[in-house]
């Protein structure tokens, strides 16, 4: 009690000092009123005016310790680095795949390099992709090459607590990069082989590991002084909030009833938009299009035009009105079925073309089929299951419908036709889905905790109005 007695101003103590000791002489004081005596102190600390600025640095340092704390304890991440260089036109098409979950997915499975063991469950598994999509960065740079000409090549970046594992990850990726580069430049050879007649076009360059994975050295992350930067901020806010508390008892008061309403009713509002509008899951696949090894060979542009003019087909076979109603009748999803219900099944087509069917192409510069590296498929619907199985069937439907087609070209092309020993050995475009279709994790529309927020700061704002316009008439009054 007399170590609480002593956190009062020195005024007070120097006036009440000896009463109060004198007082305890003779009663035992609890827990309770020690309590009671310490809340007074701080009070009348914070009132003095050095007391509030004493009790706000108080915060800022607690802020600073707590964050500190929480800084220090994180673990450190390191990076490793690797440099692959390869032909222009497969740097996209590597840089889709590397950065796809399906691929991921792979890497975080192998039990070799053991990544995330805290989050590898099947029903996390979407959150460990996400959390490498973050740590893994593949990115096309202008790399200097032997005899110092400059090519394209992929950066591959991995930052991971293990600097090890760190290291690991990323020569599997640039092994990987290395041995698919080997298999095209085997297709490379056999088109050769099929036509000694032409003279053969500029061979492709081959993949080159410029930069074998680095040995990571200190660590990147994470950024301690950002962080105890972060909680000094903290603490100087809340040390304010809790001063303007004590010396503004009645107007805190009336702020946090303001803070309160407004969040009540946001969380209001959150429950009639929850029930009211269902969430909307989106489930998203990417297909990509490897393109002939050499696009302008052997007969120019008649043939990539027979190539994009097939991948063209395959679209429109699986993605046309028939086809899209079939998947909407199926009864296993029995999607729309409200919509079916009150409009014609044309028209419900037509709103899920315009509304929750998505296809775009990977690269938003391509300007014609041609151009088009692959394709990402997206639908939303609400219900997660069905949007998933909805984004699989479709993929399924585009894969077949490119083989159907090649298979009847094949058929309809005579023995010999330069066209058919394309299809036939694989050397022509081909089709690759790189990322099944995901199952959503979370819907599109807010949750409460955001209405409630959205809530909280309206009703802070109309209770500082109040106060502001409060203010305004009283010292209209006094003038």
């Amino acid at each position: 009690m007399l170590l609480a007695a002593k956190l009062y101003p020195r005024a007070w103590r120097e006036r009440y000092s000896e009463e109060f000791e004198a007082l305890l002489e003779d009663y035992r004081p609890n827990w309770r009123e020690v309590a009671d005596v310490m809340r007074g102190a701080v009070k009348m600390q914070i009132k003095m005016g050095k007391g509030y600025l004493t009790i706000v640095a108080a915060m800022a340092v607690a802020g600073a310790i707590v964050a500190g704390v929480v800084a220090f304890r994180a673990p450190s991440k390191y990076v490793s680095t690797a440099v692959v260089q390869m032909a222009p036109r497969e740097v996209e098409p590597f840089e889709t795949k590397f950065l796809s979950r399906t691929f991921l997915t792979t890497l975080i499975c192998n039990p070799k390099l053991g990544l995330y063991p805290a989050t590898i469950r099947p029903s996390t598994m979407e959150a460990a992709v996400h959390e490498m999509q973050r740590d893994l960065r593949v990115n096309r740079v202008e790399a200097h090459g032997p005899g110092g000409a400059t090519a394209p090549a992929l950066r591959i970046s991995f930052s991971y607590p293990d600097r090890s594992k760190a290291r690991d990850v990323v020569a599997a990726i640039a092994a990987e990069a290395v041995d698919d580069h080997g298999w095209n430049a085997m297709r490379q050879f056999i088109w050769h082989d099929l036509w000694p007649h032409e003279a053969p076009p500029a061979p492709l360059p081959h993949a080159q590991l410029l930069s074998p994975a680095s040995v990571p050295g200190k660590p990147v992350g994470p950024n301690r002084l950002s962080l105890i930067a972060t909680g000094i901020g903290a603490g100087l806010l809340l040390g304010a909030l809790v001063g303007f508390a004590v010396r503004r008892p009645k107007r805190a008061l009336l702020l946090a009833g303001f803070a309160l309403g407004g969040a009540a009713v946001g969380i209001q509002v959150a429950l009639v938009v929850i029930f009211a509008v269902p969430d909307a899951y989106t489930s998203t696949a990417t297909v990509l299009v490897s393109p002939p090894i050499f696009p302008e060979r052997p007969s120019g542009a008649a043939m990539t035009a027979s190539m994009d003019a097939r991948f063209r087909r395959a679209q429109e076979e699986a993605l046309n009105e028939a086809g899209l109603a079939a998947i909407v009748q199926d009864r296993r999803l029995d999607l729309y079925k409200s919509e079916r219900a009150r409009e014609p099944l044309e028209k419900v087509i037509e709103t899920m073309r315009a509304r929750d069917l998505v296809i775009r192409p990977l690269d938003t510069e391509a300007t014609a089929p041609s151009s088009v590296r692959g394709i990402s498929i997206s639908f939303t619907y609400p219900d997660r299951y069905k949007a998933k199985e909805v984004v699989e069937g479709i993929v399924t439907r585009l894969v077949n419908a490119h083989f159907q087609d090649a298979q009847r070209t094949m058929q309809s092309a005579i023995a010999g036709d330069e066209t058919r020993e394309l299809l036939e050995r694989h050397l022509g475009d081909n089709l690759e889905v790189i990322d099944f279709a995901s199952l959503p994790q979370g819907g599109v529309v807010p949750g409460s905790w955001t209405f409630a927020a959205v809530g909280m700061g309206l009703g802070v704002l109309a209770g500082w109005l109040l106060l502001a316009r409060r203010n305004a008439a009283r010292r209209l009054q006094a003038a």
